[in-house]
């Protein structure tokens, strides 16, 4: 079958190329002005460009999306569908798929399983109540179980942040794995440059993974002398045209930390000044959160780094560290951490991580994000620094306030990608038509990822309420149970609360009635967005 369309769409391009041939001769092109050869270039590009997206895309809104792109603006379009639109998707998820393998390879039986009947029964013995289905889905798409008694603590600034991350790295005797989606080589970016290089220097094993795109910043100076320093560092998916990798899809946006697989760091802030509350003039508050991890989960989260790094890299990480340690566990009982969950932490809660990307056909992130919409009985609160919802997400919505449960969804009200915001405005109108409750966060730039369901869920990390974040990119999330981590986010939800307002139709019909045609539009560029 696969044959038969390839040779299909050979056929036709043969055919394509034998016309221009010969419309592209010397006696065709006579008499010709230079704007009339320019748009028989243009149209000859164009329709190029959309036999190949008609041909490679199997998502209708993405089709619709890079279509419209490429009718519009042919010269642009085009150039940004090679950059964006074009890749060598098979190649790449193959290579993805061997990278996943290797790295699970190696980690116990035990590990490696994920047991619907074992992650039920570890919801039923706690305190949690419900979510039976996101429970079995979640642990379906991330491809194991909730970790007991995971130590939590929740990180709600910058400054917390930071200076945890400090302290895991100084206090780190083995190894160091980080990975951010932006690291910005400013006064923060050198801070961190330089603790991670002196405990290279110290004989500590530290590996530096960053977005070649979020991480433009970073030169071949600033990597040679941290290699200089000790320190392994390479960039994901870096853009090299010899090797068709022209990609602003397939993006890491990852935030994690991992010493010594004690202690992890999962959630949405990179590395840079900008994100120092009050240091960005143009968004003088900056919100985000981060958590810190202790356990077992702390471990296992080495799984996630090491099959990026093998994928960035082609290298192999030692495999044995976390393997060893997480089967000295399970010998020991098992469920140790359960038992004796880690001291110091402010909550001790069920965690469970939820890895996704372009490659995993199962659509992990999205598809606990909906399993919580269908199965709430209360309230979901959200808060994100994008909203463009696909169609499955807003039916997921409308389900749930029909249903009863308050649905509240907190965004800034300015962001720093305006393009983003414009597409979000279109769709006020149907979320008050749905029965949401919208915030517009005020004071700044509102980034943190949270999402707190009924009494006791929290679903948060690196992933938006986007499409780029549902299919496009790699992110890292945390599916978690505990009243009393509950509770406390909750009171974070209430002081956003506080610090902004509730766009009301009035709101909505004098600020965003204008250019609603072409706000709509905009909902097809989603995928690129």
């Amino acid at each position: 079958m696969g044959d038969g369309l390839r040779a299909k769409g050979t056929i036709v391009s043969l055919s394509m190329l034998s016309v221009l041939r010969s419309f592209f001769t010397e006696s065709t092109w006579h008499g010709f002005s230079f704007a009339e050869g320019l748009r028989i270039v243009e149209w000859t590009i164009t329709i190029f460009a959309a036999l190949s997206i008609l041909s490679r895309k199997r998502d209708p809104v993405a089709c619709l999306g890079w279509l419209l792109a490429v009718v519009a603006f042919p010269f642009v379009g085009s150039a940004l569908y090679i950059l964006g639109g074009v890749s060598p998707y098979e190649a790449l998820a193959r290579r993805r798929r061997v990278s996943s393998r290797l790295v699970r390879s190696e980690e116990p039986p035990e590990v490696r399983a994920f047991a619907r009947a074992a992650a039920l029964e570890e919801l039923e013995s706690s305190d949690c109540q419900g979510f039976e289905n996101t429970t079995a889905w979640s642990g379906w798409a991330a491809g194991h179980g909730f970790f007991s008694k995971t130590g939590v603590d929740f990180l709600e600034n910058s400054t917390s942040v930071y200076a945890a991350f400090e302290s895991a790295i100084v206090n780190a005797e083995r190894y160091i794995l980080v990975q951010f989606y932006q690291i910005v080589p400013d006064a923060v970016g050198r801070h961190f440059y330089s603790l991670l290089a002196e405990k290279a220097r110290q004989g500590v094993a530290v590996h530096v993974l960053f977005d070649a795109m979020g991480s433009y910043r970073i030169s071949s100076k600033h990597l040679k002398m941290a290699r200089a320093a000790g320190v392994h560092i390479h960039s994901f998916m870096g853009f090299h045209p010899l090797k068709r990798r022209l990609q602003i899809n397939w993006r890491n946006h990852r935030k994690l930390l991992i010493a010594d697989g004690k202690v992890a760091f999962v959630g949405g802030l990179n590395l840079g000044e900008m994100y120092l509350e009050g240091q960005d003039s143009d968004n003088p508050v900056w919100r985000d959160v981060h958590f810190k991890l202790q356990g077992d989960l702390a471990t296992h989260l080495e799984r996630v780094f090491r099959e990026d790094w093998h994928f960035a890299t082609g290298e192999a990480l030692d495999l044995t560290r976390a393997s060893a340690t997480l089967l000295h566990e399970l010998e020991h009982g098992g469920k140790k951490s359960a038992e004796n969950p880690p001291s110091g932490s402010e909550f001790s809660a069920l965690c469970l991580s939820v890895a996704s990307g372009p490659a995993d056909s199962r659509a992990a992130f999205h598809t606990s994000l909906l399993s919580v919409f269908y199965e709430a009985k209360r309230r979901i609160w959200l808060s994100t620094a994008y909203f463009v919802p696909d169609k499955t997400l807003l039916q997921a919505m409308r389900q749930a306030v029909a249903r009863g449960v308050d649905v509240q969804l907190v965004i800034p009200r300015r962001s720093n990608h305006p393009m983003t915001d414009f597409c979000t405005t279109s769709y006020y109108q149907e979320l008050l038509d749905i029965g949401l409750t919208i915030h517009h966060f005020n004071p700044g730039m509102l980034h943190a990822k949270l999402l707190i369901a009924d009494d006791d869920l929290v679903l948060t990390g690196s992933s938006n309420q986007d499409y780029r974040s549902f299919f496009l990119n790699f992110e890292l999330d945390l599916l978690m149970r505990d009243r009393a981590l509950m509770g406390r986010i909750e009171t974070y939800f209430n002081d956003l609360f506080e610090k902004s307002y509730v766009l009301t139709r009035e709101k909505v019909d004098s600020d965003y009635r204008s250019l609603m045609l072409l706000r709509r539009i905009s909902r097809l560029c989603s995928p690129l967005m």
